[in-house]
């Protein structure tokens, strides 16, 4: 199954088991990244994320994430965007709800 940034705040249903690629965009210039904050039960990372960049002197790239849900029930899927170390401030967030049947 695969996601992008018009899932945001959709509660998507998905038949368990299975993976799920999430693609976001990004602006390497300004060095903020995507990061995990939440998942829930029988939810997971299967490795870690891939950037990718749209030339050497791109201003947008994206970031995949990829992910295996294994149980059935309701997980909240919520991924902040900042610079990575210490937390300053609000950041901008993407957030979607998995329905595993």
């Amino acid at each position: 199954m695969a996601l992008n940034a018009s899932d945001l705040l959709r509660t998507i249903d998905v038949h368990v088991p299975t993976t799920i690629t999430l693609t976001l965009p990004y602006y390497p210039s300004n060095g903020m990244i995507w990061q995990l904050e939440s998942g829930g039960a029988g939810f997971s990372t299967t490795h870690p994320p891939v950037f990718r960049h749209r030339g050497s002197h791109a201003t947008l790239g994206t970031e995949e994430f990829f992910f295996a849900m294994k149980e059935t029930g309701t997980v909240p899927v919520v991924l902040d965007y900042m610079k990575p170390g210490p937390i300053t401030g609000a950041p901008k967030q993407f957030k979607v709800t998995l329905q595993g049947t």
